[in-house]
């Protein structure tokens, strides 16, 4: 009895390993679908502060991104960054710049085997859809150096169309979700 037991748990953590290892190359999978895909939008609803907040931020990998919501704007490349305030363009914190200018350099999908806690979930409901979702963690994302739990749903072409991200500690109520929309023609340049 305790042979055949101790045979059943080796069974299921092969089992397990050969899942995660699935997993994983799903994942590294659509990272590199993003990688080939190039520029994105993210069409983001803020719940954080209780209040939904609409941001546009758009992405040119490894070259500049650009974050817009009712009354303000930045920008940040490789060269700086500048935020838009009162209708004028101000030099950004020097923090946001080297926080910005690291995704830049290394976004999470650059290095997939890094992801911490990952987890296939299988077909999820989003936007009354069901779509293949995964979840992990991250040290930064969207520009914010914390520990963030994000949640991916992918759609055709093995390129995300939906993510939520939750900072540590923050309950659901507060995540922030977002559209993702891949688009070659967007263009970003620091502000004249």
């Amino acid at each position: 009895m305790l042979k055949s037991t101790s045979l059943s748990f080796l069974g299921l953590a092969v089992a397990a390993t050969a899942a995660h290892a699935d997993c994983a190359a799903e994942v590294k999978s659509m990272a590199a679908a993003i990688t080939a895909a190039g520029p994105l939008r993210y069409a983001i609803t803020d719940n954080s502060s209780g209040k939904p907040m609409a941001i546009t931020m758009e992405l040119v990998p490894a070259t500049a991104m650009r974050f817009a919501w009712e009354g303000g704007e930045q920008v940040f490349t490789l060269s700086g960054g500048w935020i838009k305030v009162g209708g004028a363009w101000q030099p950004a914190p020097q923090g946001a710049v080297d926080e910005s200018q690291a995704e830049l350099k290394a976004p999470w999908w650059a290095q997939p085997e890094k992801l911490a806690n990952l987890k296939c979930l299988g077909a999820q409901s989003f936007a009354g859809k069901k779509l293949p979702a995964y979840s992990f963690d991250v040290e930064a994302f969207l520009c914010a150096r914390a520990l963030q739990h994000l949640t991916l749903y992918k759609g055709k072409n093995n390129l995300p169309v939906a993510m939520q991200v939750l900072k540590q500690g923050q309950s659901s109520s507060g995540a922030l979700a977002a559209r993702i929309i891949f688009d070659k023609t967007i263009k970003i340049a620091p502000p004249q």
